[in-house]
Protein backbone atom coordinates (compact mmCIF):
# COMPACT_ATOMS: atom_id res chain seq x y z
CA UNK A 1 0.00 0.00 0.00
CA UNK A 2 1.52 3.37 -0.95
CA UNK A 3 1.92 6.19 1.52
CA UNK A 4 4.19 7.45 4.25
CA UNK A 5 3.14 7.56 7.90
CA UNK A 6 4.02 10.85 9.62
CA UNK A 7 6.01 10.02 12.73
CA UNK A 8 6.52 13.66 13.78
CA UNK A 9 6.49 17.21 12.40
CA UNK A 10 8.82 20.11 13.09
CA UNK A 11 6.81 22.94 14.64
CA UNK A 12 8.53 25.39 12.28
CA UNK A 13 8.13 23.08 9.24
CA UNK A 14 5.86 23.62 6.26
CA UNK A 15 3.86 20.46 6.93
CA UNK A 16 3.03 21.53 10.50
CA UNK A 17 1.98 24.99 9.28
CA UNK A 18 -0.52 23.55 6.78
CA UNK A 19 -2.03 21.19 9.37
CA UNK A 20 -0.24 17.86 8.88
CA UNK A 21 -0.24 15.91 12.16
CA UNK A 22 1.42 12.82 13.58
CA UNK A 23 -0.21 9.60 12.26
CA UNK A 24 -1.40 11.27 9.04
CA UNK A 25 -0.49 9.34 5.90
CA UNK A 26 1.15 11.33 3.11
CA UNK A 27 -0.24 9.71 -0.03
CA UNK A 28 0.53 11.94 -2.99
CA UNK A 29 2.65 15.00 -3.76
CA UNK A 30 1.55 16.67 -7.01
CA UNK A 31 1.36 13.70 -9.43
CA UNK A 32 3.76 11.45 -7.48
CA UNK A 33 2.29 8.65 -5.38
CA UNK A 34 4.56 8.35 -2.34
CA UNK A 35 5.87 4.81 -2.00
CA UNK A 36 9.15 5.73 -0.28
CA UNK A 37 11.04 8.53 1.41
CA UNK A 38 13.01 8.94 -1.84
CA UNK A 39 9.74 9.62 -3.69
CA UNK A 40 8.92 12.37 -1.18
CA UNK A 41 12.37 13.94 -1.40
CA UNK A 42 12.32 13.93 -5.21
CA UNK A 43 8.77 15.31 -5.35
CA UNK A 44 9.50 18.18 -2.95
CA UNK A 45 12.34 19.29 -5.22
CA UNK A 46 9.95 19.74 -8.17
CA UNK A 47 10.68 23.45 -8.62
CA UNK A 48 7.02 24.53 -8.51
CA UNK A 49 6.19 27.35 -6.10
CA UNK A 50 2.82 25.84 -5.04
CA UNK A 51 2.29 22.10 -4.74
CA UNK A 52 -0.59 19.80 -3.86
CA UNK A 53 -0.12 17.35 -1.01
CA UNK A 54 -2.75 14.66 -0.50
CA UNK A 55 -2.73 13.43 3.10
CA UNK A 56 -5.09 11.05 4.83
CA UNK A 57 -6.22 11.36 8.43
CA UNK A 58 -8.32 8.39 9.53
CA UNK A 59 -10.79 8.08 6.66
CA UNK A 60 -10.64 11.77 5.70
CA UNK A 61 -8.78 12.94 2.57
CA UNK A 62 -6.92 16.24 2.98
CA UNK A 63 -5.99 18.20 -0.17
CA UNK A 64 -3.35 20.62 1.06
CA UNK A 65 -1.42 23.35 -0.71
CA UNK A 66 2.25 23.61 0.24
CA UNK A 67 5.20 25.74 -0.89
CA UNK A 68 8.22 24.16 -2.54
CA UNK A 69 10.92 22.64 -0.36
CA UNK A 70 11.35 20.38 2.64
CA UNK A 71 8.19 19.64 4.60
CA UNK A 72 9.89 19.23 7.97
CA UNK A 73 8.47 15.80 8.73
CA UNK A 74 9.79 12.49 9.93
CA UNK A 75 8.07 9.64 8.09
CA UNK A 76 7.92 5.85 8.14
CA UNK A 77 6.68 3.44 5.46
CA UNK A 78 2.91 3.06 5.81
CA UNK A 79 1.74 -0.30 7.14
CA UNK A 80 -1.98 -1.03 6.55
CA UNK A 81 -2.08 -3.13 9.72
CA UNK A 82 -1.30 -0.12 11.94
CA UNK A 83 -4.39 0.28 14.18
CA UNK A 84 -3.75 4.01 14.76
CA UNK A 85 -4.58 4.82 11.15
CA UNK A 86 -7.64 2.67 10.51
CA UNK A 87 -9.65 3.77 7.49
CA UNK A 88 -6.67 4.90 5.41
CA UNK A 89 -7.04 2.07 2.88
CA UNK A 90 -10.70 2.99 2.38
CA UNK A 91 -9.80 6.67 1.99
CA UNK A 92 -7.13 5.86 -0.62
CA UNK A 93 -9.60 3.70 -2.56
CA UNK A 94 -12.20 6.50 -2.36
CA UNK A 95 -9.65 9.07 -3.59
CA UNK A 96 -8.67 6.89 -6.58
CA UNK A 97 -12.34 6.15 -7.42
CA UNK A 98 -13.21 9.86 -7.34
CA UNK A 99 -10.26 10.60 -9.64
CA UNK A 100 -11.42 7.89 -12.07
CA UNK A 101 -15.01 9.17 -11.97
CA UNK A 102 -13.81 12.71 -12.74
CA UNK A 103 -11.79 11.46 -15.72
CA UNK A 104 -14.78 9.42 -16.98
CA UNK A 105 -17.03 12.47 -16.68
CA UNK A 106 -14.57 14.48 -18.82
CA UNK A 107 -14.59 11.75 -21.48
CA UNK A 108 -18.40 11.60 -21.42
CA UNK A 109 -18.61 15.40 -21.83
CA UNK A 110 -16.24 15.26 -24.82
CA UNK A 111 -18.28 12.44 -26.41
CA UNK A 112 -21.51 14.39 -25.92
CA UNK A 113 -20.20 17.13 -28.20
CA UNK A 114 -18.75 14.76 -30.81
CA UNK A 115 -20.55 14.42 -34.13
CA UNK A 116 -20.39 11.04 -35.83
CA UNK A 117 -21.44 10.59 -39.44
CA UNK A 118 -20.79 8.34 -42.42
CA UNK A 119 -20.57 11.30 -44.82
CA UNK A 120 -17.19 12.79 -45.78
CA UNK A 121 -18.14 16.27 -44.51
CA UNK A 122 -20.65 18.10 -42.32
CA UNK A 123 -21.79 21.55 -43.40
CA UNK A 124 -20.53 24.23 -41.04
CA UNK A 125 -17.98 21.95 -39.33
CA UNK A 126 -14.32 21.17 -39.88
CA UNK A 127 -13.47 17.45 -39.99
CA UNK A 128 -10.55 16.76 -37.65
CA UNK A 129 -10.23 13.02 -38.04
CA UNK A 130 -11.75 10.49 -40.38
CA UNK A 131 -12.10 6.92 -39.21
CA UNK A 132 -13.14 4.24 -41.67
CA UNK A 133 -16.49 2.60 -41.12
CA UNK A 134 -16.14 -0.82 -39.55
CA UNK A 135 -18.20 -3.53 -41.22
CA UNK A 136 -18.45 -7.28 -41.05
CA UNK A 137 -20.18 -9.90 -43.13
CA UNK A 138 -21.31 -13.32 -42.12
CA UNK A 139 -22.83 -16.06 -44.27
CA UNK A 140 -25.25 -18.52 -42.64
CA UNK A 141 -26.60 -21.87 -43.86
CA UNK A 142 -25.90 -21.84 -47.58
CA UNK A 143 -25.84 -25.54 -48.11
CA UNK A 144 -25.13 -28.59 -45.95
CA UNK A 145 -22.07 -29.68 -47.97
CA UNK A 146 -20.69 -26.18 -48.41
CA UNK A 147 -21.07 -25.59 -44.65
CA UNK A 148 -19.29 -28.87 -43.90
CA UNK A 149 -16.33 -28.12 -46.19
CA UNK A 150 -16.19 -24.50 -44.99
CA UNK A 151 -15.92 -25.84 -41.42
CA UNK A 152 -13.00 -28.03 -42.53
CA UNK A 153 -11.19 -25.05 -44.06
CA UNK A 154 -11.86 -23.08 -40.85
CA UNK A 155 -10.35 -25.93 -38.83
CA UNK A 156 -7.33 -26.67 -41.00
CA UNK A 157 -6.84 -23.22 -42.52
CA UNK A 158 -7.27 -21.88 -46.02
CA UNK A 159 -9.97 -20.10 -47.91
CA UNK A 160 -13.26 -21.68 -48.88
CA UNK A 161 -13.51 -21.15 -52.66
CA UNK A 162 -17.16 -22.19 -52.74
CA UNK A 163 -18.09 -19.68 -50.03
CA UNK A 164 -16.07 -16.96 -51.75
CA UNK A 165 -17.75 -17.58 -55.12
CA UNK A 166 -21.20 -17.72 -53.51
CA UNK A 167 -20.51 -14.44 -51.69
CA UNK A 168 -19.30 -12.77 -54.93
CA UNK A 169 -22.55 -13.80 -56.70
CA UNK A 170 -24.68 -12.29 -53.93
CA UNK A 171 -22.91 -8.94 -54.15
Amino acid sequence: MPGLLVNSTDTDGKAHKIGVKQHDVLYKYNDTILNSVDDLITATQSGQSENELVAIRGSEILNLSVAQGSLGVSVLPYSPTDATIAGVSNAIAKFENEKTATAQAAVNAALENMLVTTTPSIEGYRVIKTIEVVTAECVYGINLFLDFFAALTDTFGGRSGAMHERHALLN
